[in-house]
């Protein structure tokens, strides 16, 4: 396993994201998470434009943004929840 130390990164990342562990420790990659997210949905990628930060709503934390569709390029919003991969910090 030495050799590969990848691949024991890529095992460890796993086995911690299928054990409930958030994937994501920090907001810069939050951030390129819901920017996936957002053109796994339709987005053109290079059009992608999240607010400021993410908001709670009905208990979860939803992050929104616009995009152009690629197809049309008609501007349309979007909201990625981002509770599966994110814990925000208690503040305290």
């Amino acid at each position: 396993m030495h050799r590969r130390p990848h691949l024991f990164a890529a095992l460890i990342t796993t086995l911690l994201v299928s054990c409930g562990s958030p994937s994501i420790w920090n907001a810069g990659d939050l951030a390129r998470w819901v920017k996936d997210q957002a053109a796994a949905q339709g987005c053109d990628r290079s059009t992608i434009q999240l607010e400021d930060w993410y908001r709670s709503e009905d208990g979860h934390n939803v992050w929104h943004g616009t995009c152009a569709d690629p197809e049309t390029g008609a501007r349309r919003g979007f909201a990625i929840p981002v509770d599966s991969v994110w814990r925000p910090s208690s503040g305290g």
